[in-house]
């Protein structure tokens, strides 16, 4: 087996193509080959707007990924380009709430 990967310009839209095809983490990107991480969490999905320039935004996501299963990172510098994505996403998930009886 050859190790032949592809280089691509990380941008924007390349970012929205890669989530669209349901590479949402590092570890979907990159080869996440037998190596298992055990979640306790069994939430949906959260969108984490972050501004990509600022290091203690980096942190705040980096961290936040060790505790919960799914962040999609979305830089505020190309919310433009996401803004698809994160609608449908956000769409996808959605469920009403169960009713709760009044007393």
């Amino acid at each position: 087996m050859r190790f032949d990967p592809l280089e691509v310009d990380l941008n924007g839209a390349t970012l929205a193509k890669l989530y669209g095809l349901g590479l949402l983490q590092h570890w979907n990107i990159g080869a996440r080959r037998k190596i298992e991480v055990g979640y306790n969490d069994h939430r949906d999905a959260t969108i984490f707007v972050l501004n990509a320039l600022e290091p203690k935004d980096l942190i705040d996501f980096w961290n936040l990924r060790t505790f919960q299963r799914e962040i999609i990172a979305v830089p505020i510098q190309w919310i433009d380009e996401l803004s698809d994505f994160c609608r449908n996403a956000i769409k996808r998930a959605y469920r009403p709430m169960p009713a709760i009886p009044m007393e």
